[in-house]
């Protein structure tokens, strides 16, 4: 009698912790110096640079709002580069920047090109990246982070199965 009383507190233990709810979905606007600070702390995380009047990111914006739901648990930064001042001279350059947080994300990323972009780090180094949404796939494309994308050869992977 004693271990069926055993087994069922246990059975009954471990089906209430199994059901615990995660978080609902988080997209956390943070600064540079919050980036910075993440990964001096050797933080794993997604996150994302977005910009004003970017179709691709807005079309992100709406996908996301659609099926976050359906993602508990999962928590994207998000930095907005809108005035972090890039520029670049020939189109084979690298983007440069007149401001403190744009050199600080080049310095992270120095083939950071596009938006969206969204950026996997591990234990505080970065180490993959997707760049663009295509709408009609839902995916971002794979890349490398020692050159600029090219979506013709880079890896589609739908968004969500990305930062998961």
């Amino acid at each position: 009698m004693k271990k069926l009383k055993f087994f069922l507190i246990v059975t009954m233990l471990i089906s209430m912790c199994s059901c615990t709810k995660k978080e609902p979905y988080q997209q956390i606007e943070i600064c540079m110096d919050e980036l910075k600070e993440k990964i001096e702390n050797k933080e794993s995380f997604n996150f994302m640079v977005i910009r004003d009047q970017c179709d691709f990111c807005q079309a992100l914006k709406n996908y996301i709002d659609l099926t976050s739901q359906e993602h508990d648990g999962v928590i994207l930064y998000t930095i907005d580069s809108t005035d972090f001042g890039f520029k670049r001279e020939k189109e084979e350059d690298l983007l440069t920047s007149d401001t403190e947080d744009g050199q600080a994300l080049l310095n992270l990323c120095p083939y950071f090109l596009y938006t969206p972009s969204i950026y996997t780090v591990e234990e505080g180094k970065i180490v993959t990246s997707g760049i663009g949404f295509d709408d009609l796939s839902k995916s971002v494309s794979v890349w490398d982070l020692d050159s600029f994308v090219d979506f013709n050869e880079a890896q589609q992977v739908e968004f969500w199965d990305f930062i998961s």
